[in-house]
């Protein structure tokens, strides 16, 4: 998975024109996850050879990621990933860090794990023809 984040910063000065421009991608590593999926479904009878059909699909998945690399960083159009020392580049996610554990520079950055749900239900309605 892959997050792309832009921060342009402009000066409203009139005759001042500086700008800053920042362009970052990360992506997220982890291991497979697990989920499931579940359905019901349901077949009425209208006609000799005539049928609707109901469906209801639910589909669960979560994601937490373990960890996070910047793979792309630009400032005012130029590349600057050589830039960025380990704790801007890496990012660790942890279940309980304290606020010192992100004071050395050589070591990734600690962050809380979060989790990404990703599920969605899907309804479908639909007429059989038996031929």
């Amino acid at each position: 998975m892959e997050e792309s984040n832009n921060l342009h910063l402009y000066n409203n000065m009139p005759q001042y024109y500086p700008m800053e421009s920042y362009e970052m991608k990360l992506e997220y590593k982890k291991k497979a996850s697990l989920g499931f999926v579940s359905g019901l479904g349901f077949d009425w009878y209208l006609a000799k050879d005539l049928f609707v059909n109901i469906d209801v699909t639910y589909n669960h998945n979560s994601y937490t990621p373990l960890n996070a690399e910047v793979i792309e960083y630009t400032e005012m159009g130029e590349d600057a990933l050589d830039e960025l020392d380990v704790s801007q580049r890496e990012i660790e996610f942890v279940d309980i860090y304290e606020s010192t554990d992100n004071e050395d520079p050589d070591k990734p950055h600690k962050q809380l794990k979060t989790t990404y749900r990703m599920d969605h239900v899907l309804f479908r309605l639909g007429f059989k023809l038996l031929l």
